[in-house]
């Protein structure tokens, strides 16, 4: 199962894409989420695709027209915000605005997906950047290997 890699970008255009206000299919507040994390994290990546569709999605009514099936299939296929790569390693980073429990089990389900259609590749380091969270959900994200960025609101955009 192939996956789609969305939007890709190099190092040459890394000035560019952490300037943006918006990022593609994001709201504001997510974008400023992205803008956070990138303008950190940025150079710890060769290449970044933002937006890349994995799994299978829905299997779409055979009654509808050819484009509305494919569109159908893309738009069930689950999404990993941001994929990011070193050489040979991959990191998968989900980015919320509130990180809860929940994430967890989203990101290492994108983890799985991503593994399937790339069984050759390495396991991802993966990543949640968000604004806030609890300290239940930073404790267990943190015994479960994830890496995790916290941005509030106050210290958005101002220094490593």
């Amino acid at each position: 199962m192939p996956i789609d890699l969305g939007y890709t970008f190099t190092p040459a255009q890394y000035p560019e894409l952490v300037a943006r206000r918006f990022f593609p299919e994001k709201t504001g507040p997510e974008s400023a989420i992205y803008r956070d994390y990138l303008s950190r994290h940025i150079y710890d990546f060769d290449r970044i695709h933002l937006q890349v569709r994995v799994g299978e999605g829905l299997t779409p009514d055979p009654a509808f027209l050819d484009g509305v099936q494919r569109q159908a299939i893309r738009n069930s296929k689950k999404v990993i915000d941001v994929l990011g790569w070193k050489g040979l390693q991959p990191t998968i980073v989900e980015i919320k605005i509130r990180v809860l429990i929940q994430a967890i089990g989203q990101i290492r389900g994108y983890r799985q997906l991503f593994l399937e259609a790339n069984p050759d590749a390495l396991d991802p380091r993966l990543v949640i950047a968000g604004r806030y969270s609890d300290p239940d959900t930073i404790r267990v994200i943190a015994t479960e290997g994830i890496d995790l960025y916290l941005y509030p609101e106050d210290t958005a955009n101002v220094g490593p």
